[in-house]
């Protein structure tokens, strides 16, 4: 079995096209897209990006990232997403997607951001489990960040390529 891992915006159907001529079609899809509201998330994953052949700096701009400016932009922008990567893949492929939400943005139930933005896109949602929380394992917030929070729970969202 063959896989590839994208570093791009999958906004932008170029992206999901390049990776698709490595392998095929895609039967899975496993992503997790920055939570709503975490306008720092390029820069938050400097270290991960530069690994991968990114920048040497920190770029905090926002430039170009998915929009935090509102939910319905927000939802628009991942539906974009969603709608790239089934074109792309096999029907019946499987999309996995880690989910969560930050601090001032509990008001909005991340399942239900999710599920949202997954309308009208050919992805039918088959499954939302519980996933727990980042508090099992070492959390950046813990490490940088004199006054701790409790961090919130995830879920994974499973659905199914239905074109």
């Amino acid at each position: 079995m063959e896989g590839a891992a994208i570093q791009g915006d999958s906004r932008d159907n170029l992206i999901i096209q390049k990776a698709c001529e490595l392998v095929g079609k895609f039967d899975w899809i496993i992503t997790s897209p920055p939570y709503y509201g975490l306008r720092t998330y390029l820069p938050d994953q400097w270290i991960r990006n530069w690994f991968l052949g990114g920048p040497s700096v920190v770029d905090y701009t926002s430039e170009g990232q998915l929009s935090h400016n509102g939910r319905d932009r927000f939802i628009a922008d991942l539906r974009q997403v969603w709608a790239n990567v089934g074109a792309r893949c096999r029907p019946g492929a499987t999309l996995v997607i880690r989910f969560g939400s930050i601090g001032d943005r509990l008001v909005e139930d991340p399942a239900q951001l999710v599920s949202a933005s997954l309308e009208e896109t050919g992805w039918v949602t088959t499954e939302i489990l519980h996933a727990d929380n980042a508090a099992r394992g070492r959390r950046q917030a813990d490490t940088f960040h004199r006054k701790r929070s409790a961090p919130y729970d995830e879920v994974d969202v499973w659905a199914k390529w239905r074109p």
